[in-house]
Order: C-alpha cells, then sequence, then structure tokens
C-alpha cells in the first residue's frame, strides 16, 4: 500500500528499505564533534519552530528522474488539505480533529472511518536519532538528520535526510528511498504561509 506523509515522505510501498540521502561534498567548519552536533540539532528545532502552525508544501517522488507521484498540502493548525497524484489517480483529502474526508476532483466528499495515508505534521522532523551539521553555504544551513524509517512511515531502520534551513527557517528535505528494486529520491519544499484561506470541512 502507499504511505504518504505530509512532511514530504511519499510514496513508500509495502517492504521498502532505507538508502542514504544524496551526499553533500562540503563539510562547515568546527561541524565536527559533540558541539557540532548540539549546534546542528539547535538549528533544526529552531528551523522547525519558525515555520509556524501554518504552512504550505510540496514534495515529490522521482525514479531514473521520473516523477512517480506527488503530493501538494497545506497546514493550518492541526488540520491539513493535500492533494496526492499516485499511480495515474489523483484524490484530495482533509484530515482534522473532527473527522477525515477523500474524494476525487470534483467528486463529494467521503467520510472516512479508519486512518488514511497521508500524515502530518513537520513535528515529526523534530526528533531525530542523530543530527550533524554538514554545511553552512551563504545564507543557507544543511544538516543531515538520521531517523526511524517507521516514525516517516517507511520500512526498514534507518533513514537519512538531507535537511536546508534558509534565513533559520526549515526550506527542504531531500532523501533516498528504495522501493522495490530500485531506488526513489524524495524531495519536499516547505513554504510557510498565514495568509490562505481556511480549510473549509465537508458537512459532516
Amino acid at each position: 500500500g502507499v504511505v504518504v506523509a505530509a512532511c514530504g515522505d511519499t510514496p513508500a510501498t509495502t517492504g521498502t528499505t532505507s538508502t542514504s540521502a544524496p551526499a553533500i561534498a562540503t563539510t562547515s567548519p568546527g561541524g565536527h564533534g559533540e558541539a557540532g552536533r548540539d549546534e546542528a540539532g539547535r538549528s533544526l528545532q529552531s528551523a522547525i519552530a519558525a515555520v509556524g502552525d501554518d504552512y504550505g508544501f510540496s514534495s515529490t517522488v522521482t525514479v531514473d528522474g521520473v516523477q512517480i507521484s506527488g503530493i501538494e498540502g497545506a497546514v493550518q493548525g492541526d488540520t491539513g488539505s493535500y492533494v496526492v497524484e499516485s499511480g495515474g489517480a489523483t484524490l484530495e483529502y482533509i484530515v482534522s480533529p473532527s473527522g477525515r474526508w477523500v474524494r476525487a476532483p470534483g467528486a463529494d466528499w467521503v467520510r472516512l472511518q479508519g486512518a488514511v495515508p497521508v500524515r502530518a505534521p513537520l513535528s515529526l522532523l523534530a526528533a531525530p536519532k542523530s543530527v550533524e551539521m554538514v554545511a553552512q553555504p551563504e545564507q543557507d544551513t544543511i544538516v543531515r538528520a538520521t531517523y526511524d524509517a517507521a516514525s516517516l512511515g517507511f520500512a526498514g531502520e534507518e533513514i537519512e535526510v538531507r535537511i536546508t534551513i534558509r534565513g533559520g527557517i526549515l526550506f527542504s528535505l531531500e532523501y533516498g528511498v528504495a522501493i522495490g528494486e530500485g531506488s526513489a529520491s524524495v524531495v519536499t519544499l516547505i513554504t510557510p504561509d498565514t495568509s490562505a484561506a481556511p480549510i473549509e470541512l465537508p458537512d459532516a
């Protein structure tokens, strides 16, 4: 089955195993050792907090340069609206404390009783197993964080995520996963947004 996480961990198939994120060639001076890890951890926590409660994002999964799925989403507090494209089909989801709904574009919303294959929020990223500073080119800070695969919605043991922080705010996530006999690249862009229209819940 397909698992989609709103922070961009999308999609995974049963039996997926993890691979390392794309390698980064440069390492910032002073980024090694305990002090470097502490600095990286503080930078990541601060960047996640700086996004705020309202943000948009786009995530794509590519295999050999070909996009196989994608998600466009908006998160407002504890409510999310997502458009998921996978396998040639498009589905829209709304997830809130009041309920969960799905529809094909233009169709009527259908309330779901169980869980949905879309997850939020960015707090999933707040508790890595380890994090290290990799580079600080110009206005960016780049860290490499390691997570339990299950916490990001994948099978396997660990996933290394390359996280770019731009202007002190979480900007992008990149990592690789194995799908079947091949490998996929997952890239997510985050856009803080406090001006979007409120997400309207379907009638109960």
